[in-house]
């Protein structure tokens, strides 16, 4: 029996359990998942990074040691976390992974780990051999070493490729995250066929969060990425390569009806609660390779450092602040609301405020649902021999 509810997922794809766990937390204020970035350090230099810079390798002496992250393991575990994600820059390039790997994953955390792929040794698919991780998250950034020294600095792709198959021979779960940006866009076909050829599951973006935790006069700029328009442009594209058609044409009616029906009934909308929807600072919480913890990685915050506080009151505090974030009214009006990106995190980024309309996701979702829609009549009229 509980093998059945262990199997049954949400129609995003989450277990169910793991969504019940998260709506429990929100309930009682209990940070149910936490993501440690071990590093800002990385051996690659993608141009879209939001948390590598050229000279994150002199954060090295300020980073929290292997004993400061097990012992910040020891407090979330008492305070009820589950799921941890071990994440950088790129965890891997620390010294001392395997030691705080395997004191994590003997806490009993679901762990799953960020990795651009290319530091996995001997040594570490000997690790998750004997300490299984949940999932391991491998960033696959095109199909070509030219292509990896385009976009991330470092020609890599062989080695990563290699590195993906061996993790997959020790039966280690792995998923590829997928980054479509001007300077792999043309190998996305490729990538998508190497994740299918390898019963692979893939996760693609077209969405780059402008940088403001590297520089904050960065606010909604973002030089590695689309204008609006290419990335619905790609993002239409990557929906026709992963679904057949009828499934994808099934998800272009999806979107239209719920468009029409957002239009019929948001002409008098008013929200009382317009604040966080996802699980940052509700059930979730972030800390960064120096200590400060957050609602989300993508918000730079250093009110609450761990070295400084009590795990608890960071917590409490950053829950209590992420209670009061307030999004843009216009965002709970606007037809296209269960079809964008926006979330605090992006308004935060692209604006400066919370509560502030972000121009570049309005314009995306307005290309991506047009797109859609172009695509599915295209393909309906060919279907009818139009």
């Amino acid at each position: 029996m509980s093998k059945i509810i262990n199997n049954r997922v949400t129609p995003s794809g989450e277990p169910v359990f793991s969504a019940y766990l998260h709506h429990k937390g929100r309930q009682l204020g209990i940070p149910v998942s936490g993501t440690f970035e071990l590093t800002s350090r990385c051996n690659f230099s993608c141009k879209m990074c939001y948390i590598h810079s050229s000279d994150s390798g002199k954060n090295k002496e300020y980073e929290l040691s292997a004993d400061e992250w097990i012992k910040l393991g020891e407090k979330a575990r008492d305070a009820g976390m589950i799921f941890l994600l071990l994440t950088g820059g790129e965890p891997l390039i620390r010294e001392d992974f395997p030691l705080i790997y395997k004191k994590l994953n003997s806490m009993g955390f679901i762990i799953s780990i960020n990795t651009n792929g290319s530091l996995i040794t001997d040594e570490i698919i000997e690790l998750f051999r004997e300490y299984t991780p949940g999932r391991v998250n491998v960033s696959l950034y095109g199909a070509s070493d030219e292509t990896y020294m385009s976009l991330c600095s470092s020609d890599s792709y062989e080695k990563v490729i290699s590195n993906i198959k061996k993790l997959k021979e020790t039966g280690t779960q792995v998923k590829l995250n997928l980054s479509i940006t001007p300077d792999n866009c043309r190998d996305t076909e490729g990538i998508y066929r190497f994740a299918a050829d390898n019963d692979l599951k893939i996760k693609a973006t077209t969405y780059m969060y402008p940088p403001v935790r590297n520089d904050i006069s960065k606010t909604g700029v973002n030089e590695g990425r689309f204008s609006p328009y290419e990335s619905a442009v790609y993002k239409v594209k990557y929906e026709r390569m992963k679904y057949d058609e009828e499934t994808f044409l099934s998800r272009a009616d999806a979107m239209r009806d719920g468009i029409l029906r957002c239009e019929e009934e948001c002409i008098d909308l008013t929200c009382d609660d317009c604040g966080m929807q996802c699980r940052a600072g509700t059930s979730a919480f972030w800390i960064n390779w120096k200590g400060d913890m957050s609602s989300c990685g993508m918000i730079p915050d250093s009110e609450f450092n761990v070295r400084e506080k009590d795990f608890n009151e960071c917590w409490q505090g950053v829950r209590a602040k992420a209670l009061k974030v307030r999004l843009p009214m216009e965002c709970q009006r606007c037809k296209y609301r269960n079809y964008c990106f926006v979330c605090a995190a992006a308004c935060k980024s692209e604006t400066g405020a919370y509560d502030k309309k972000p121009e570049y996701l309005c314009s995306q979702s307005k290309f991506t649902a047009q797109l859609m829609e172009e695509e599915a009549k295209q393909l309906r009229g060919e279907k009818n021999g139009d």
